[in-house]
């Protein structure tokens, strides 16, 4: 959508040059006193300005609620099942879309609704949903093999791949299921240690050897060591967990990019020696439509990752204003 943005934009610029060309060029008739003279523009002359996008998905769900397109249930409902790639972008009603294809400020909506909405197959739907979209560290570590095993690929280390690329889709589409149900590796992963903490990064088998897709995850890891070590000077940090999902592996089933899920499976700690979840970070196919990163260097890939780390820092440091009442806890989004 920000690239569709920004044609926009650039309609806008080659329409306001296109006028200023014929101004310039225009050659003063017979009739005209002076040579520099010109015509006052027609009172009925109209310039098309393209509508403004809106900047996120949190408020294109309140500009539709206002506007009565949706109820907040319709919209939580549809905007989870774009990003679960259940239905597609063209099915969801967007409009000119947002600016930034973030969904955490709608993954934070959605939790909140748990807590405060009255609508039963609401919650029994979001509830579905956000367990297809950020599945906890305990279900992935379960399909996971470490990123040495990926490499080497032995004999009977694994099924063939097209039968696990085929069993990891359904993995997903369907959720992950209990312990009682026999695994096979569907992620290789990798992880970085700052400041006392494990930053763990799950990439799918499948992609793995993809000269488009392997340096994401390159930068993913950099990302965090980057991050979490600038972070920790301002405030308490604790693990966090990134997902490569193929949950909407097609270009038009997910008009998302990454996603903070900063209340689904995180809280803190009651005392200085309870355990905290990781949050847990889900990067969409979407993202990798970006530009492909380069080790060791700053990219838009690299920074949106650090954005998201932030929003996690935010639920550790900052939960009161992350979580408080009304329209003004959304300033952060």
């Amino acid at each position: 959508m920000k690239k569709q943005y920004l044609s926009y934009f650039a309609l806008v610029i080659i329409l306001v040059a296109s006028q200023a060309c014929s101004v310039a060029s225009a050659t003063p008739g017979p009739s005209e006193t002076t040579p520099s003279a010109i015509s006052e523009p027609s009172a009925t002359a109209t310039t098309l300005v393209p509508e403004p996008v809106v900047s996120g998905y949190m408020e294109l769900l309140q500009a539709k609620m206002a506007s009565s397109e949706w109820t907040r249930e319709e919209g939580l409902v549809t905007l989870l099942k774009m990003f679960a790639g259940e239905i597609k972008v063209s099915e969801a009603g967007l409009g000119m879309g947002v600016l930034a294809a973030e969904g955490t400020g709608i993954i934070h909506m959605a939790t909140s609704y748990l807590r405060t909405g009255t609508d039963q197959a609401t919650k029994d739907e979001i509830t579905r949903l956000l367990n297809l979209l950020v599945p906890s560290q305990e279900a992935l570590d379960r399909y996971s093999i470490p990123v040495e095993q990926a490499s080497s690929r032995a004999p009977g280390l694994a099924a063939p791949v097209r039968q696990d690329e085929e069993d990891c889709r359904l993995l997903w589409s369907r959720g992950f299921p209990d312990r009682r149900t026999p695994v096979f590796p569907c992620f290789f992963f990798d992880d970085v240690s700052v400041a006392g903490n494990i930053y763990k990064v799950y990439y799918p088998l499948a992609w793995h050897g993809d000269a488009s897709r392997d340096p994401f995850y390159v930068a993913t890891l950099e990302a965090a060591q980057d991050s979490i070590t600038l972070f920790q000077a301002y405030g308490s940090v604790f693990p966090i967990y990134f997902v490569f999902t193929t949950l909407a592996d097609e270009r038009d089933t997910a008009d998302l990019t990454v996603l903070a899920s900063t209340e689904t499976r995180l809280f803190l700690p009651a005392t200085a020696t309870d355990p905290v979840e990781a949050c847990p970070i889900i990067i969409n196919p979407a993202a990798l439509e970006e530009e492909i990163p380069v080790p060791g260097q700053p990219g838009y890939f690299k920074q949106t990752i650090a954005h998201e780390i932030f929003h996690c820092f935010q639920a550790w440091n900052l939960r009161a204003q992350f979580n408080g009442p009304g329209a003004d806890s959304w300033w952060w989004g």
